[in-house]
């Protein structure tokens, strides 16, 4: 009993720390002369619905975030120092949440069997908070530490995550759902739907799988959460039909890619899809070797309990790869660019894209690159599928967080919107990690794979400070 108090102590100081952490990071945070400048005086000089109508009309339906944005220019930067940190804090706290719902549901075929929450648990909390040094600097940078990133990215991440929960526990523990939990959940969901389009695609198509497998299973449905779902694609469609939109998309081309209009469907997807795989061999590289390294113990662990030749067949081949991927990551992660370079440096392209690289530009070493990471994405998806017995929320997820930067595919900033882009993606793969991770029964190799873990994140960091020191 006395050790688990010291665990909870352990993990609440921890917590502390990392708000602490955040706040000090936002103090040296300021307004910036781009679009902070931009809300400060529009948020100073109209009402709130006046404002609200005025961008509808004008530039974009993502009314929840607008009016998130309008909020916090309007209370001051301390308001937003105080709460970005707090949000900050909070965000891995969510995944945990939805991790232990998860977890609770599959004990007993293969998780391990542990009272009391993960988020007080030290090596989950340590895990998930390694999430943020998995993270290229620029993607935190701009959707965490920036103001107005932080809010239309970090914040409505949150709401999406918190718009889950009753869903989750519905799907994964009935008997602890509770209908009071939509008094948060719906409100959150409305802010999830009105922001960016991946966080609205992202929630909306988790809740249609909810209300799927209950139809499917139980051949009924949750009255509340069909009320949460639909409410969801109302305000999701009603964002689409602003009529601001197509002015800013017009402005979106003119500024930032003039080609897009006349691109070929060829083009368009060559385009896409290359921007695309580059994201998994550079950005989000880190979170594919965490979930290499931990997919690989699980296997290991699964392997020594099927007996069968064709299993234990399946199972030997995986290790090969796994290291060879592995090795792969961590090359490309300190700049190697034999299998990082793609042709695409998003730090050099916030600007306007004068010539569109097409599959003619493409060298060897480009090609080969991209033929890699392809070939580790499908590898990834057939390591999960063996490692977690086929579970369908990891591999949505898995499919989910690449989903979710296809959806670019319709917008003429898919450069110029930088990195910060990758951070739902980050999001969703750390939460994959944080499931397989918690499938590995034996406390000896999960403290092995969180030591491992910890390091590469902090080695990582270490190797960016040089961008976080320009970056400032």
């Amino acid at each position: 009993m006395e050790r688990r108090i010291n665990k909870k102590v352990f993990s609440f100081v921890l917590w502390g720390i990392v708000f602490l952490g955040a706040f000090f990071v936002g103090m040296n945070i300021h307004y910036s002369d781009g679009d902070d400048a931009f809300f400060y005086q529009y948020s100073h000089s109209m009402g709130f619905l006046e404002y609200l109508k005025w961008r509808y009309e004008s530039w974009t339906g993502r009314l929840s975030a607008e009016a998130l944005l309008y909020l916090t220019f309007r209370c001051g930067i301390w308001f937003w120092r105080v709460i970005n940190a707090f949000v900050l804090t909070v965000l891995p706290v969510s995944l945990l949440f939805l991790a232990d719902k998860a977890r609770q549901r599959e004990t007993g075929t293969g998780m391990q069997e542990e009272e009391g929450s993960l988020w007080l648990k030290p090596e989950y909390c340590l895990l998930a908070l390694s999430g943020y040094l998995f993270m290229n600097v620029r993607t935190l940078g701009y959707a965490g530490i920036w103001i107005t990133g932080s809010v239309n990215y970090t914040w409505c991440i949150l709401c999406l995550a918190c718009a889950l929960f009753p869903a989750a526990d519905r799907v994964f523990l009935p008997r602890r759902f509770r209908k009071s939990q939509f008094v948060y959940a719906i409100p959150c969901a409305a802010a999830a739907a009105m922001s960016v389009e991946q966080t609205g695609a992202v929630l909306i198509a988790f809740l249609l799988l909810a209300l799927g497998y209950l139809l499917f299973r139980e051949h009924k449905t949750e009255p509340l959460l069909l009320v949460q779902t639909i409410l969801s694609i109302l305000l999701f469609t009603a964002m689409f039909a602003a009529p601001g939109n197509e002015l800013r998309v017009q402005t979106a081309i003119e500024t930032c890619m003039p080609q897009f209009e006349t691109l070929s469907f060829g083009d368009h997807l060559f385009l896409t899809v290359q921007w695309l795989i580059s994201s998994f061999g550079n950005e989000n590289v880190l979170f594919l070797a965490g979930i290499w390294i931990t997919g690989g113990v699980l296997i290991r662990q699964n392997g020594s309990q099927r007996q069968t030749g064709r299993h234990q067949a399946i199972f030997a081949a995986f290790p090969v790869p796994i290291v060879v991927f592995t090795l792969s990551a961590l090359l490309s992660c300190f700049g190697a660019g034999l299998f990082s370079d793609m042709g695409i440096r998003l730090s050099e392209m916030t600007g306007m894209t004068e010539e569109i690289f097409r599959m003619s530009d493409m060298t060897g070493q480009n090609l080969f690159a991209m033929l890699w990471w392809t070939a580790a994405l499908l590898f990834t998806f057939a390591l999960l599928w063996y490692a977690t017995g086929r579970s369908a929320l990891i591999l949505l997820t898995y499919l989910g967080s690449i989903a979710a930067e296809a959806i670019l595919y319709f917008s003429p900033t898919i450069y110029s919107s930088g990195e910060r882009v990758f951070f739902l993606t980050d999001i969703m793969l750390l939460f994959v990690l944080l499931c397989l991770y918690g499938r590995i029964a034996d406390r000896k190799r999960r403290y092995g794979v969180l030591c491992i873990l910890l390091v590469l994140g902090g080695v990582h960091f270490l190797y960016q400070i040089p961008e976080v020191l320009a970056m400032i």
